[in-house]
């Protein structure tokens, strides 16, 4: 890349980065447990990003952004809410 930097996308809670010094050793890192095709537990995933970005200097920057885990978009159980779950997620990610 034209960075010079290298890029790992996330290496799933193998190293957190140092947010006293700034380093952080991937781009991407997850602020909560495993998520689920549930409502719930994504709402619950997606608060989890909150205590990484709403904060004077901020966690969740450039180069080391906070996600709540995969996208379960496609995954959720047949029903008639499914759709509106799935968008409410995949907008929340």
């Amino acid at each position: 890349n034209a960075t010079g930097k290298a890029i790992r996308i996330e290496n799933c809670h193998n190293s957190w980065p140092d947010f006293k010094t700034g380093f952080c050793p991937m781009n991407f890192f997850r602020t909560g447990g495993d998520i689920s095709a549930d409502i719930n537990s994504i709402i619950t995933e997606a608060y989890a990003t909150v205590d990484a970005a709403d904060l004077p200097e901020p966690r969740s920057r450039p180069g080391c952004w906070a996600y709540p885990d995969m996208s379960e978009v496609g995954n959720f159980a047949p029903g008639p809410h499914r759709d509106d779950q799935e968008r409410t997620h995949w907008g929340l990610w």
